[in-house]
Formats: C-alpha cells, structure tokens, sequence
C-alpha cells in the first residue's frame, strides 16, 4: 500500500510539472500571456513543489532532533556524508508519508517503552519472534501517521485550485490549452490524490483528537500522586506526557520533565525550546567536514 500511494503521489507530482512546464513554453512562444490561468498554473505547481519540499525537510529534521533526544544516537561518528544521506532518506519518508511502521519497525521492536504492550517468545523451533501493541485504533493512527498530517493539509490547499485551473484550461482558455492526453492524467492523478487525502485528513484529525483527548485524562493527575501508585505508574505517566509533548506540541511540566531526565527518558523540552537561529546554526555545524 505504501509504494501505491507513494507512487501515485509521483504520478500527479510528474503530471502537473509536465502540464506547468507546456503551460509556460506556449506562453513563450506566443510571446505574451494571454491566459493567465496558464499562468495561475503554472504559479501554483511551483508554490506547491516548494512549500512541499521545505516543509517536508523541516519536518524530517525536526523529527529526527526529537528522536535523538528521546532516545540517543547507537552510531556516534557519523561524517558529514553520512548525516546528509540521512536527512535526504529521512526528507524522502517524510515528502511521501511513508508510515513509521515501515521506516521504524527497528525502534520499535526494542523493548524501551514502558507503556506499550509487547511479548518476545520463541515458536517450536526455538525462533524468536515478537508481537507489539497499541492501546487504541487512535492511538495506533496518530504515531504510525504523523508524516500524512502535513501532506495532507498542503494537498487540500493546492490540488483543489490545480484541478480548478485545469478544468478553466480545458473549457474556457486559449485553443493551445485544450483537452490533451497531459492534461486528462494531470487531472485524474490530481483529482485521485486530493479525494484519498482529503479523505484521510478528515480521518486522522478524528483519531488524533480522540488520542489527545486520551492523554490529557490520563495526564491530569500530578506526578507526586502517581509516584504513590509504584514505579509503572509513574514509567507510564512520563510517557504520555513524552507522546503529548511529541504529537501535539504540549510540553512537559517542569516536574514531570526533570524526573524524565533524571531517568533517562531524553531531554526533549531542551530540543523544543530552540529558536530558529540556533537550529540553523547547529544545522550548518553538522554538515560542515
């Protein structure tokens, strides 16, 4: 399902640069814009590749920093070369929403979360396997789909005036932009992409409300009463807290955040507090040999 989608998002993508790049070679030819919907085209599907990929490379480092702090990096001496080929990687997952059940299935088989359901055992034959949960559809929804959120909002913001435009073109604009096979894929790969978004957008923001809604109950209580209730409790209450902060951009009380660094959980309100100056200053430091 994942290489469908990713592949249908390149089709519409290759399909409106294609019909762009027709849009403004005929305009340059007659030497005059006389359609400026050709040009509305054209200006859209330029806005569009770069609001995709700036936002798509600043989620991708912004996740990875959050990662880095909850966790920590197993692999220290990563060169320049290395850490660019990551966030390229990391850039590419995020423009086309590949689910963290297919990029992070390493993480998460690792026992490290004190609050999610999993066994490890062996079968008959002495293989290991393993089996891991998620409290809720919703729950399950809002980690493994984070990447979608983006993606869809800017796909509802410009595929619906790209198919718009291509509609104006085909009917009502100059005879050079009529009915072509370009135009026919543009449209049906446009169209394609904005309903399964749409659709999806309406969805997850459902999970996702009905998630954080979750957390906040489970979240209401103090850390001094839940460190009564034993050790799995209070593991359990940093959590959450860590999933609030992770997912909907809550951040830890100061409490709750000093006993998660104590205990090793990461220092992820450090990472939120940055400011845009000092993420791109210590940007340029990683990359530099």
């Amino acid at each position: 399902m994942t290489l469908l989608l990713t592949s249908l998002s390149v089709s519409a993508v290759m399909t409106q640069m294609s019909r762009a790049r027709k849009c403004v070679g005929q305009m340059l030819q007659q030497g005059v814009v006389n359609d400026w919907g050709a040009a509305i085209y054209a200006l859209l599907v330029v806005l569009k590749l770069i609001g995709w990929s700036s936002m798509s490379f600043w989620s991708a480092t912004h996740h990875t920093k959050t990662n880095t702090a909850l966790v920590g990096y197993l692999v220290e001496d990563m060169d320049a070369k290395d850490r660019i080929l990551t966030t390229v990687y990391a850039t590419f997952f995020h423009m086309f929403s590949v689910p963290t059940t297919v990029t992070d299935a390493p993480v998460q088989l690792h026992v490290r979360k004190p609050s999610q359901p999993c066994v490890a055992f062996k079968d008959k034959g002495g293989q290991r396997a393993w089996i891991l949960g998620w409290h809720s559809k919703e729950q399950f929804m809002a980690v493994t789909e984070d990447r979608g959120i983006p993606n869809m909002r800017l796909g509802a913001i410009f595929d619906l005036p790209l198919i718009i435009t291509q509609v104006y073109l085909t009917l009502k604009g100059a005879h050079a932009f009529g009915l072509d096979y370009d135009m026919l894929m543009a449209f049906v790969f446009s169209l394609l992409c904005f309903t399964y978004r749409l659709y999806n957008l309406i969805v997850l923001v459902q999970y996702r409300c009905s998630f954080k809604n979750c957390l906040k109950i489970l979240t209401s209580r103090s850390l001094g009463q839940v460190e009564q209730d034993g050790k799995q409790s209070r593991k359990y209450h940093i959590v959450n807290h860590k999933l609030l902060q992770q997912h909907f951009g809550i951040k830890m009380p100061a409490d709750v955040y000093a006993k998660a660094k104590e205990l090793g959980f990461g220092a992820l309100n450090e990472v939120e507090t940055k400011t845009w100056k000092d993420w791109v200053h210590e940007e340029l430091q990683r990359f530099t040999p």
